[in-house]
């Protein structure tokens, strides 16, 4: 995924976590980062992509892995 959206590997696994439904706390407890800086990472994500938040960033997720004619 972090080559697909041009994210780093930790952008893209905790952007994988929070599309999974993951809250900010459990992917810092999955992963052993502090939760402020999941955040952080959330917000680099945000950024890079041009999305305002949680729902949109999701959305850009499932919409770059949904195969067409699935």
């Amino acid at each position: 995924m972090s080559a697909l959206l041009g994210l780093t590997p930790s952008e893209a696994k905790v952007s994988a976590l929070l599309a999974e439904g993951r809250s900010v706390r459990e992917i810092a407890a999955a992963t052993g980062l502090k939760e402020s800086y999941v955040r952080w990472l959330l917000k680099q994500v945000y950024r890079k992509l041009g999305l305002s938040g949680q729902v949109a960033l999701v959305q850009r997720i499932l919409a770059a892995y949904t195969l067409p004619g699935s």
